[in-house]
């Protein structure tokens, strides 16, 4: 369920947000963890307006053990971490956990959000000619997400939101496809079973390949923390390295 819950939450992000400039899986040079030294990461960042979402639960089903107190503890800190950094650097986080049947909660948290960059976008000291701007797309972000809030009553809805993303990313694969037609290329043949690691959405494996006419392929690749995701081989080279 939490890989079609995440699918659900991009959805409504993408349709709330439509028109922010939205960055995936960043690691701004600001974002250590001082403990460890670690690079942290954002999976979603919307830098025109400060604001932030990690995704929490989306790896659950790869666990093969009991998570321990300690392992627990060191997250919760991190994530704590994650939370002070960006309010540091003028930028709030909005953790969603997908695996929560508490949808409505989370929406509210989310519109919580949007009110508050709102505010600081109000009282910012940018200027007149590109705050206006900002806040009437936020009033609309607002007023889109008020009316998912009253759609959205279940969590079983949310599956109708995964089933919209997965069509969204079947339009952007065609529209790709007709914008840039792929040429016959010699480059690495994939085929079902073979394990990959894509440059955002990690490790996965080929469950199904479909040759082109032109000699390219369509590839899908199921990830454990995205879900199914299909791909044309030649828009691919360099993204996606077989294991």
């Amino acid at each position: 369920m939490s890989g079609t819950n995440w699918l659900a939450w991009r959805e409504i992000l993408a349709e709330v947000l439509e028109g922010f400039t939205v960055e995936e899986n960043v690691a701004p040079a600001w974002l250590v963890n001082p403990e460890t030294g670690r690079q942290l990461k954002l999976d979603l960042l919307y830098p025109q307006i400060g604001l932030a979402v990690r995704f929490r639960g989306a790896r659950a089903r790869q666990q093969r053990r009991r998570v321990s107190d300690e392992e627990r503890d060191a997250e919760e800190r991190r994530e704590q971490v994650r939370r002070e950094l960006c309010a540091s650097h003028g930028i709030t986080l909005v953790t969603l956990d997908v695996q929560s049947d508490e949808v409505r909660r989370q929406l509210d948290a989310l519109y919580t959000a949007l009110s508050r960059a709102t505010r600081e976008i109000a009282h910012s000291a940018r200027p007149q000619e590109e705050k206006l701007p900002l806040l009437d797309a936020l009033a609309q972000a607002r007023r889109r997400l008020s009316h998912l809030r009253d759609r959205i009553r279940r969590p079983e809805m949310l599956e109708v939101y995964a089933d919209k993303w997965r069509d969204r990313e079947t339009r952007a694969l065609r529209e790709a496809r007709s914008a840039r037609p792929p040429e016959p290329r010699a480059s690495r043949r994939f085929r079902k079973g073979m394990r990959v690691r894509h440059e955002r959405f990690g490790e996965g494996v080929v469950v199904d390949v479909q040759e082109e006419s032109n000699g390219d392929q369509q590839v899908v690749i199921d990830f454990p923390t995205a879900g199914r995701r299909t791909f044309l081989a030649s828009l691919v080279a360099g993204k996606l390295q077989v294991l």
